[in-house]
């Protein structure tokens, strides 16, 4: 008879030989062989790790949603899944994008009108210039009030695309 002893490693779990047939210590696996007298023998000792890897799908860039959804070593099941996320988020970069752009516009009519206030300033009351730029001033005005409500509208559409994807996340079965 012979014992070896194979190292016991945390985290890892002995597969074959099965473990009943092993005595167990604190840190080895005690397999026993036997052996005829000029004999050779194989022991095959396997161990595996159990990995489990998690996604966090709702902040997930659509680049790697689609990654996902074009490999072939997922169940299709999965990748329609992964093709419908990306789907969403593209909705949902989309929403964000039109805030961001539409910020940036209220941030350039701001500092026009602030270039206008100065120009106000030192054009006397009566200048043909002074009702430009008041006229210019009520335009910019509009324009911000119309890119507000524009923004508005976009934040709603973007929380409930977001709704969608949290909702679709959820409902997910795999």
């Amino acid at each position: 008879a012979v014992l070896i002893e194979h190292p016991r490693v945390t985290e890892w779990r002995l597969i074959a030989p099965p473990e009943t047939d092993v005595e167990l210590t604190r840190d080895r696996y005690r397999i026993r062989a036997t052996l005829g007298k000029g004999e050779e023998k194989v022991v095959e000792v396997t161990t595996e790790r159990p990995r489990t890897t998690s996604l966090q799908l709702a902040g997930m860039p659509v680049e790697i949603l689609v990654r996902y959804s074009r490999t072939g070593a997922l169940d299709e099941k999965v990748r329609q899944a992964f093709e419908m996320l990306a789907t969403m988020r593209r909705e949902i970069d989309q929403e964000e994008r039109m805030i961001a752009e539409l910020e940036a516009s209220r941030k350039t009519i701001y500092a026009e009108q602030e270039r206008i206030r100065a120009n106000l300033a030192s054009v006397p009351a009566t200048a043909d210039l002074r009702q430009r730029y008041l006229d210019a001033m009520k335009q910019q005005e509009d324009s911000l009030e119309a890119l507000a409500r524009r923004a508005e509208d976009a934040r709603t559409r973007l929380k409930a695309a977001r709704d969608r994807l949290a909702d679709a996340i959820a409902r997910l079965e795999l």
